[in-house]
Parts: C-alpha cells; sequence; structure tokens
C-alpha cells in the first residue's frame, strides 16, 4: 500500500488533497499558463486540460494545434497529451509524453499530407509530388533523437519535377533507431521506377543513403532518360550515394 508507513488518515487525507489540486489545476485557462510559461503560442483556447491554439516556432507556424491531458498519467511517473494538428493540408497526430527524468517520447503517431505543402517541400532537396503518410511506433527525445521504432514512410503516386512531371509510382521507406544509431531501408512498391536501398548513420558520421534506381520496362522514357545521367551500373541500374548530417540525433554512446 503506498501509504503504509503514513497511517490511513493522514494517507487518504494527502490522496484526497491531491485530487483537488489535480482538479484546480485542470480547470487552469491554457492562455493564462501559455504566459506563464511563455510559450510561443497564440489564440489559445480552452484549459489546459483540453484546448487548442496557433503554434510559432522556428520560422513556422501551425494552426489547429489541439491537446487532451491524460490524467493518470502523473501517477505513473509521466504526464502526456494526445495532440492534433492541421497545417497547409498537413494531419498530425500522436500521443505525446514528458517524464519526470526529462524524456520525451512520441508514441502512434501519423503524419498524413502532400509533398507540394510548403512545409515539406522546404526541406526534400528534390521537386517530388505525391501524397505522404508516415507513421511512428514510438521515439524518444534524449538531448536528440535516441530510440525510433517502427517507423514507415509511404509516397503514393510520387512525381518528379524535372521540366514535365515523371512519374515514380509508390515508394517506401523503413527505419528505426537504437542508441542514437539509424538503420533503415529504401524500396519501391510497383510503378515505372524500380528503388532499393539503405539508410545508415549517427550524429557524429551523419547519415548515408545508397540506392539503386532502375527504369522499368513500361517506365516513361524521360525516366530512363533523367537515370542514365547518374553513375550508371553494369545491370544498367542507377546508383546513388549521398551522406546528410544528422544534428537531430542523439549521441551514440561510447564502447
Amino acid at each position: 500500500m503506498p501509504f503504509r508507513f503514513m497511517g490511513p488518515g493522514l494517507g487518504w487525507g494527502l490522496l484526497a488533497l491531491a485530487l483537488y489540486l489535480l482538479a484546480l489545476l485542470s480547470t487552469l485557462p491554457a492562455q493564462r499558463v501559455s504566459g506563464w510559461a511563455e510559450l510561443p503560442l497564440t489564440e489559445v483556447r480552452g484549459s489546459i486540460w483540453r484546448g487548442s491554439a496557433t503554434l510559432a516556432s522556428a520560422g513556422e507556424t501551425i494552426e489547429n494545434l489541439h491537446w487532451r491531458l491524460h490524467p493518470a498519467w502523473p501517477w505513473q511517473g509521466a504526464i502526456g497529451a494526445s495532440l492534433q494538428a492541421e497545417h497547409q493540408n498537413l494531419q498530425v497526430q500522436g500521443t505525446v509524453t514528458l517524464g519526470w527524468n526529462g524524456d520525451l517520447q512520441l508514441s502512434d503517431a501519423t503524419l498524413d499530407g502532400p509533398l507540394d505543402s510548403p512545409l515539406l517541400a522546404r526541406r526534400i532537396p528534390v521537386p517530388v509530388n505525391g501524397q505522404l503518410h508516415g507513421s511512428i511506433d514510438r521515439a524518444v527525445w534524449r538531448q536528440g533523437l535516441t530510440l525510433a521504432q517502427g517507423v514507415a514512410l509511404t509516397i503514393r503516386d510520387a512525381q518528379v519535377r524535372l521540366g514535365a512531371p515523371i512519374a515514380l509510382g509508390e515508394l517506401g521507406a523503413t527505419f528505426q533507431i537504437t542508441d542514437g544509431n539509424l538503420e533503415g531501408s529504401l524500396r519501391d512498391h510497383g510503378g515505372p521506377l524500380e528503388l532499393a536501398g539503405s539508410l545508415k548513420g549517427n550524429a557524429r558520421a551523419g547519415v548515408t543513403l545508397e540506392a539503386r534506381l532502375k527504369a522499368r520496362p513500361n517506365a516513361p522514357a524521360a525516366l530512363g532518360e533523367n537515370l542514365r545521367l547518374l553513375p550508371v551500373q553494369p545491370d544498367g541500374s542507377a546508383r546513388v550515394q549521398t551522406r546528410l548530417p544528422a544534428p537531430w540525433l542523439a549521441a551514440a554512446p561510447k564502447g
């Protein structure tokens, strides 16, 4: 019993006080709490228990951010909330948990939206169209992304814009992160472009992407012509290799 050293009267009294404070806290206006904490939120509505706001951070503005706290989690050593947001035709939802040790965890998260949405297009070096669907079973942020499980990305009706749009088909990627080390794979799910590749790296070395690309027999002629501009292998496939910085990954433990 949690109160076995206190005596039943004192134990139940402290529990009643804790429940009262929790109920009082839940009715606090979210706008007031946002002001106290100097959070980058505007148009704040509702309470800290349940409400909505507009988030402005790192030069981006995300509207229609909704949250709902989970009341049982403080007793489990963490506090969490269900989040949902819509921005520039993007839809994001998931559960965020903040542990008392400072770990930030994201679980059961999904992302849906077009690749030409400004928020995504600015972060993709190649002009690509298509519908993106992403999902994450679980991810943990501890001075960088240290763990990610069940991460899957799918691009449906992918097109690369090199003059006229060139159809690529459906493309996908899966990866996981363990102790700050990322490993993943790239593949196609049918269509004009045959794709097979890998992702591997960490914060210190960056992430290396290696891929083999090949136009299928029924692919548009423009796809094969553009692939021939890349280094070509004896089997006729094009090979791509690049390394990207990954400051968002947590430093891998030594040893």
